[in-house]
This record gives C-alpha cells, sequence and structure tokens, in this order.
C-alpha cells in the first residue's frame, strides 16, 4: 500500500507492504430439519445444517441424541419409534464442533399413536349402507 501526502511544497510518501490473510469462516449455528410429529412404529430423517460467519451454511454430520424410550435416533439422523400407548413427546437434539467452538439444537418431536379403526363402532354406519332412502342416523 502506498500513501502520499503534500504540504506547501513539501511531498511526503510511504510504502508497506500488507500480507492478506485466508481466515476460515467459524461455526456460528446449528439448525435440525425435520417433521415435528412421526407415527409410532415408523422412522423419519433428520438433518443438521451448521452457519458459518461468512454467511454460509451446509449439512453436517452431527452427533444425535434423544431423551426418551419410545424413540432411538442413529448416527446418520434416522429416527426409529415404538408403539406407544398415547402421544409421547421426544426431545431431539444434535450438536456439531468445527476446530474449537461446538453448537447445538433441539427439536421438539411428537410420536403419535396410531389410530385402531378395528374398534370403530361401524354399525351405526349400517342403516345409511343397507337402506340409504331410509336411514336416520342415530347413536
Amino acid at each position: 500500500i502506498s500513501a502520499s501526502y503534500t504540504s506547501g511544497t513539501v511531498t511526503q510518501s510511504d510504502t508497506r507492504t500488507v500480507t492478506i490473510v485466508n481466515v476460515p469462516a467459524t461455526l456460528t449455528g446449528l439448525t435440525i430439519s425435520g417433521p415435528t410429529s412421526v407415527s409410532e412404529n415408523s422412522s423419519a430423517n433428520y438433518s443438521a445444517t451448521a452457519g458459518w460467519s461468512d454467511g454460509t451454511s451446509g449439512t453436517v454430520r452431527a452427533i444425535w441424541s434423544e431423551d426418551s424410550e419410545v424413540a432411538a435416533i442413529d448416527e446418520n439422523g434416522v429416527l426409529t419409534t415404538s408403539p406407544v400407548s398415547a402421544d409421547q413427546p421426544v426431545l431431539i437434539s444434535a450438536s456439531y464442533t468445527s476446530g474449537t467452538v461446538t453448537q447445538s439444537d433441539t427439536l421438539n418431536v411428537t410420536v403419535l399413536q396410531s389410530q385402531d379403526l378395528g374398534n370403530f363402532p361401524w354399525s351405526i354406519f349400517l342403516p345409511a349402507i343397507l337402506r340409504p332412502d331410509e336411514a336416520t342416523l342415530s347413536r
């Protein structure tokens, strides 16, 4: 870099060498993506996206965990659910470290109990099915 300054008839100038160093972006955040509800006896995929100080973002291989006895999440972010007697909350967590910086995120997920239609009172519809022109539905 060169600079000069003139005052009256006197000019002063100087030159300095500047080295520009490529500073790597630092990790600034982590976000979990995936469904917020999953049926029992099924699975769902989750991913973790890292945010960087240079404004970029990208999917990363996070460390996954959950706080539930009715679901398990593996190292690839696949949540597998077990049978439940009622809807159950699960908290999914992900963390990722780059250099000395660690970021984490959580996501609340509900494991949904399947609706068993085997116990549905289908008989209330039989009059309408057998004689639709004469049927009145009542319980």
